[in-house]
């Protein structure tokens, strides 16, 4: 019966329709990266409510800024995420989608005290510093601080609590528990590697929440991680495996898409699922309870959308009936990346570890090196030794790039990481092989207001009755961790409302 009719309605606007009438609903995901592969394997997995789910991806691959280049020979390069974290509620939730989806053969674990791990390292006054590693490295005074770091913990031991419950920027939160040097070097290092974004901006609730809560429950974020109760295990075996062996973070050995290729081949199998490449929404009509997804092809009549997109790419094509929401996601801002892998001929690295960052007062446009090798030497090329580093430059700083760089050639960019590195590094070893991206509105910069913009966002649609989840990085955080996790609370939430 239902063969006969799809092919009486046989255009797809007829075939939706059909499909309606007959009360099946169906879920619309804009956007193929992590969060919406994640969103539509968890609406897959339901039984009931949705009976047909269609996601839509703009470009020619999935997988957005996770995004792996494979070499015969063996080497790989990341150009988005390179690592995930084991640890904490989000890494235990991504763990156990790996051992849904059949992955655990293919971690590479790096456990806690491997280097890739464990060393980090700043560069700062024209050398690297190595960051404390253990309790008694803060009682010691090092290169990087005019004293021991001790002395910033008790700062915060005996700081006070903010007297009122207002945005603040990460700059003023970190200054008023530890210090100004600390902020100015550590802080601004460590977030200009998470958000590439300037911590004068930055909104400490946003993008920290931890930090807001330990405030607040505690006071001090040192007296506030020490008592904190440890959450929960998660009953998966994989997640247990990664406590017992002391995991702290790990890669695929095909590198990180092979999550969201997996994601995508389990999806697709479901004939309840249609994946469509090249197909970019242009328009999205939402009434109370409904919604029509506009594509360059056809219109689809949506009973829910789950919205992965970049909310500056969202906001257009929500129709200007709806003028307070689009103006709210427009307000949420990205920050350009060029993303430059290096590969040396030789085992040239002479430091060993994650990699180092750079704070904003040593070098504007100059974020940070991650030291491939060294975190992953199994994605090493396997004809012949060589060195991987990943070079980030630009951020909330790109218009400076820019100006080094006025071309904008991958040339140019190729040879600003080269001799920066070298400066760095000391590496002068012969390139033997480079890539050059431009990643842009990679990273959302969760900026002063950010808390508002979402709540007057979560309000609008409410009080309006939409149907529409707002997912992915440019709301509640932007790892990949942070993201899966996201998808599945929405998809919950739906199906259980």
């Amino acid at each position: 019966m239902l063969k006969i009719a799809t092919h009486i309605f046989s255009d797809r606007d007829s075939c939706l329709f059909f499909y309606s009438s007959l009360g099946m609903a169906t879920a619309v995901v804009l956007g193929g990266g992590v969060s919406g592969l994640a969103t539509a394997y968890y609406l897959q997995r339901q039984v009931s409510r949705f009976s047909k789910i269609i996601l839509l991806e703009a470009s020619d691959r999935y997988g957005g800024w996770v995004n792996t280049t494979r070499y015969p020979d063996g080497a790989i390069y990341e150009h988005g995420p390179h690592s995930l974290r084991s640890t904490g509620k989000p890494g235990h939730h991504t763990l156990t989608l790996l051992h849904e989806l059949g992955l655990e053969s293919e971690i590479l674990p790096v456990n806690r005290t491997h280097p890739g791990a464990k060393d980090r390292y700043i560069f700062y006054k024209n050398q690297l510093h190595r960051l404390p590693t253990s309790l008694s490295g803060i009682f010691k005074k090092s290169s990087l601080l005019s004293q021991a770091l001790v002395w910033s913990f008790i700062r915060d031991i005996v700081s006070k609590r903010s007297p009122t419950d207002e945005d603040e920027s990460i700059h003023s939160f970190i200054s008023r528990h530890f210090g100004t040097e600390v902020t100015n070097i550590l802080m601004s290092s460590m977030c200009r590697g998470i958000f590439a974004g300037d911590i004068r901006k930055l909104s400490a609730h946003a993008c920290f929440p931890d930090f807001y809560r330990l405030e607040r429950d505690h006071r001090s974020l040192v007296l506030g991680s020490l008592f904190a109760g440890k959450s929960a295990i998660d009953p998966c075996p994989l997640v247990k495996k990664a406590n017992e062996e002391k995991w702290a973070l790990y890669s695929l050995k095909e590198g990180l898409q092979q999550l969201t290729e997996t994601l995508a081949h389990v999806v697709h199998q479901n004939p309840k699922c249609e994946l469509r490449l090249q197909s970019p929404c242009i328009g999205l009509k939402l009434d109370s309870g409904t919604a029509i997804v506009k594509t360059e092809t056809d219109s689809i009549k949506a009973d829910h959308v789950f919205s992965t997109l970049f909310a500056q790419y969202l906001s257009p094509l929500i129709s200007d009936n709806h003028k307070e929401l689009k103006e709210t996601l427009g307000e949420i801002s990205g920050a350009n990346v060029i993303v430059v892998n290096l590969e040396f001929d030789g085992q040239v690295l002479f430091k060993q570890g994650f990699g180092h960052l750079l704070p904003d007062i040593e070098h504007p446009h100059f974020l940070g090196v991650i030291y491939d090798s060294s975190l992953f030497p199994s994605q090493d090329c396997q004809n012949t030794p060589t060195t991987r580093l990943t070079v980030m430059m630009g951020g909330s700083w790109f218009d400076k790039l820019c100006e080094i760089c006025p071309d904008m050639s991958e040339e140019s960019f190729r040879n600003l990481a080269v001799k920066s590195v070298a400066e760095q590094l000391g590496i002068s070893a012969s390139l033997r092989r480079s890539k050059v991206l431009l990643q842009k509105n990679c990273i959302p910069q969760y900026q002063l207001g950010h808390r508002d913009r979402l709540s007057r966002m979560r309000d609008y649609i409410a009080s309006h009755q939409l149907p529409l989840s707002l997912l992915g990085s440019s709301y509640n955080g932007p790892s990949v961790n942070d993201c899966i996790l996201n998808s599945r609370l929405a998809v919950e939430s739906i199906l259980h409302s």
